[in-house]
């Protein structure tokens, strides 16, 4: 992985309360699920949950070489 949305920039999306990176990830096959970053929602209920993750997953984006 070349570059992603640095979890900085994810927490300041609301219902996002924590977020990382993995460091020194690689990809080593595109076969199968790979994981670089991981964030925490949080919400009073499931609708907000869910619009909080509506607006975490089309946030974060990442390249691969």
């Amino acid at each position: 992985m070349t570059g992603g949305t640095a979890p900085s920039e994810l927490r300041k999306i609301d219902g996002v309360v924590f977020g990382y990176e993995s460091d020194g990830f690689e990809v080593t096959s595109l076969n199968r699920e790979n994981f670089s970053a991981e964030v925490l929602l949080s919400a009073p209920d499931r609708p907000a949950l869910r619009a909080a993750q509506g607006r975490a997953v089309p946030a974060f984006r990442y390249t691969v070489e």
